[in-house]
């Protein structure tokens, strides 16, 4: 679908740089744009509700946002949405790699009691 959306965008663009642009070949173009976009934006929403930290969908639907439907403000936000769950990842893995690295047989514990 964002093949198909792209190229319906590119198609309706097209036909506006024309000298005299054809009025009823921008309706049919335009509503391809509306039909695919909306396709195209439905997918992903679902994609995403199903697998909400995928990072290469999340990638490939703000390139499309950016790109395609020149939505700045939401491509960012999804990027900046993206850069936090990297971060929550790096985070966890730390935290993991030092919680195993403190369990580990070469790590000397010392217990007092009184």
């Amino acid at each position: 679908n964002m093949e198909k959306s792209a190229l319906a965008h590119l198609q309706f663009w097209a036909e506006l740089l024309e000298p005299v642009p054809n009025l009823s070949k921008l309706h049919v173009k335009g509503a391809l744009v509306n039909k695919w976009s909306t396709a195209c934006q439905d997918n992903f929403r679902a994609l995403l509700k199903v697998n909400p930290n995928s990072t290469k969908a999340m990638r490939l639907y703000s390139s499309y946002l950016s790109e395609i439907l020149n939505e700045q403000t939401q491509a960012q936000d999804l990027l900046q949405k993206l850069q936090d769950a990297e971060q929550c990842k790096m985070t966890a893995r730390s935290d993991a790699m030092s919680e195993a690295a403190f369990m580990d047989e070469q790590s000397a514990m010392i217990t007092f009691s009184g």
